[in-house]
């Protein structure tokens, strides 16, 4: 719905401007598939773009990111989004959870 799907800083306006690899790519991409998926992308707002990318561990914590080095599937991780874990699905879609993984 064109809103940012992180839970937006201070900053932000709320609407979604980026796209986000939640596995990070590295300086010569990546081979994985999962990569460009609908659940290894969020769409953001600048401001969340830059705070992942500051505070790594928090965004790893939260999901936002996920390790090169995990082999689980990034549809298999969860993401603390608007406020609640889910897990984001290949297909696009968004099954809710109660706890974090």
């Amino acid at each position: 719905g064109g809103l940012c799907e992180a839970e937006c800083v201070d900053e932000g306006n709320g609407q979604a401007e980026q796209m986000h690899h939640r596995r990070p790519r590295g300086m010569g991409g990546t081979r994985r598939k999962d990569a460009n998926s609908p659940a290894g992308i969020l769409h953001i707002c600048l401001p969340c773009h830059v705070a992942i990318e500051s505070f790594r561990l928090v965004a790893l914590d939260r999901g936002l990111l996920i390790s090169q080095h995990s082999s689980e599937p990034v549809s298999c991780v969860g993401v603390w989004r608007r406020g609640v874990w889910v897990l984001l699905t290949d297909a696009g879609g968004v099954v809710g959870q109660a706890v974090p993984f």
